[in-house]
């Protein structure tokens, strides 16, 4: 999961969060019927930068001392076509639940050459006004607007033995 915002108007910065589980129920005869919940370690984040990290996990910004998860949760799955969708669902930054909304893609499914286990994978991307979330510390300096992006692999667990 990584999201960039505009810095002063200089440049796009991307951050990461490094800490993220993610939980899909997938039915593929009626793909809209499937979930997905998230939790990311909000103390994660990485800027690249620890002088940054520092910063931003305050309480100007994620306040991770007191809200130390990120959480999203689906409600709706829409199809567009095979291969793409919108995913909404509640998203949870700060302790303030927002619907939030995702253009996902469906990528691949197939056997993983590794595992040998079905796996499926998804690329997603969504728009978010971070000060409606009570993080608009250095708004108008700094671009209120978050562009969102998530990568996504996911695997079936193995059975249990």
């Amino acid at each position: 999961v990584t999201f960039e915002y505009l810095h002063q108007g200089y440049s796009r910065p991307t951050l990461r969060f490094n800490d993220v589980d993610a939980v899909l129920t997938l039915d593929s005869e009626t793909p809209t019927n499937s979930s997905v919940t998230v939790t990311i370690n909000a103390e994660s984040i990485d800027t690249g930068v620890a002088k940054f990290d520092e910063h931003i996990k305050n309480a100007d910004m994620f306040d991770v001392a007191n809200h130390p998860v990120i959480s999203f949760t689906s409600t709706s799955l829409t199809q567009s076509d095979s291969a793409n969708g919108t995913l909404t669902g509640d998203l949870t930054l700060k302790g303030i639940t927002k619907p939030f909304t995702l253009a996902v893609t469906f990528n691949k499914s197939g056997i993983s050459r590794w595992s040998k286990l079905p796996m499926a994978g998804f690329s997603a991307t969504g728009t978010l006004l971070r000060s409606e979330w009570d993080m608009g510390y250095a708004v108008p300096a700094v671009g209120d607007e978050v562009q969102i992006r998530v990568e996504a692999e996911f695997n079936t667990k193995p059975p249990a033995e």
